[in-house]
């Protein structure tokens, strides 16, 4: 495949990944998914140069284009996700295909009552199901079989998960992590975000009905990340706003899991025990090489209120810092945004609505009101 093709191919996940998430979060009718159809459609086609189809992979976590795979990232990890939910790992696009039949291939996307045998718009856009051999050679075979396994939809694509992994199994077992793959990461979200704050936060911003676009932790650091580019703040203490974002629950690791996955509302004993993962999660970080101080404070305070409330319990006068408020603020939008085996998700204008009245109590207002401009700028 030519340099050119390549960019072409990636060009068509990026718009179709931000199309999808502008869909999720507006309407599969708002102009602005609109635009952004058009704009995959011009690169599928510009990737196309003429010839008379295109197919895409979508195994594990790879995108692969004519047998090349495309760079791993956030867009090509939304695109795998959209079509795995629809039990799709093959797509073929021919040349007949138009704009109109990308935006219904969107909504198709999006919509749970459809299922695989009725996601197709046309003849124009085909899909199949692969199963990998077991001698895990990574060329796929088309197959009507059985299925191959799904990664379950909380975990990141790729190297993420794999990172993340590690250091919840470290944690776990008490023992100390590297902080270089979580700094990896967050160096990479903030070139993102750089690059293309509005479509990235949009990415973060969402759920889609059925779970995580990714993990809370690593939501809460995308938008810890938007937060802290917004207000201007310097480089690295960007860095380190994000490190605190992904590392802010890490003492929910502590907690015995019977009362960390238990359906339902806990009782007030439980809710005694979850209340001591700011404690722990902090007093495990503090003893961790490198571990940017601002995380350890972040990691103790994030569940403390605007007006002295929360937990834990500290002295009368303490001063929260930046960080922990920053945080605080996209826990909560994320956790409002989240399906729970006792609540729905909330859809966007009420999670706003739902910041907006704990402003000035629970959460710093004026962050809130700058948060919120944020998540309504969040249109490209």
């Amino acid at each position: 495949m030519t340099e050119n093709k390549l960019f072409h191919c990636r060009e068509f996940a990026r718009f179709f990944a931000m199309a999808l998430a502008n869909a999720t979060l507006y309407s599969p009718h708002h102009p602005q998914v609109i635009r952004l159809a058009a704009k995959a459609y011009q690169s599928l086609m510009a990737a196309m140069g003429g010839e008379e189809q295109l197919a895409f992979l979508l195994i594990d976590d790879q995108m692969v284009a004519d047998h090349q795979p495309l760079e791993k990232g956030v867009y090509t990890a939304r695109v795998r996700q959209a079509f795995h939910e629809k039990r799709i790992e093959h797509v073929e696009f021919s040349a007949k295909t138009t704009e109109e039949d990308l935006l219904l291939l969107i909504r198709n996307l999006l919509n749970p009552s459809l299922g695989y045998a009725d996601m197709a718009p046309n003849d124009h856009i085909r899909f199949g199901k692969i199963a990998l051999e077991p001698s895990e050679d990574l060329e796929p075979g088309l197959s009507d079989g059985a299925e191959t396994p799904f990664l379950p939809k909380e975990e990141l694509p790729g190297s993420e998960s794999r990172i993340l992994a590690e250091i919840y199994e470290q944690a776990k077992k008490k023992r100390h992590f590297s902080l270089s793959g979580v700094a990896k990461m967050v160096s990479g979200l903030v070139k993102f975000l750089r690059e293309d704050l509005p479509s990235f936060l949009a990415l973060a911003a969402i759920q889609d009905k059925d779970g995580y676009t990714f993990t809370h932790s690593t939501n809460v650091s995308i938008l810890n990340l938007a937060q802290a580019i917004s207000l201007g703040i310097e480089d690295r203490l960007v860095h380190d706003i994000g490190i605190a974002g992904m590392l802010h629950d890490v003492g929910k690791l502590f907690i015995p899991e019977e009362i960390l996955c238990k359906p339902g509302r806990l009782t007030e004993e439980e809710l005694a025990v979850i209340r001591q993962h700011p404690v722990q999660g902090a007093a495990y970080l503090y003893d961790i090489p490198q571990i940017p101080p601002l995380a350890v404070s972040t990691a103790f305070e994030h569940h403390m209120k605007f007006n002295g409330g929360g937990y834990p319990k500290v002295p009368a006068g303490w001063t929260l810092n930046l960080c922990s408020q920053i945080t605080s603020i996209s826990d909560t939008f994320d956790a409002i945004r989240t399906r729970r085996s006792y609540q729905e998700p909330a859809n966007l204008e009420t999670s706003k609505e739902i910041l907006q009245k704990i402003a000035g109590a629970e959460l710093n207002p004026a962050l809130t009101r700058n948060f919120i401009g944020l998540i309504d700028s969040a249109r490209v």
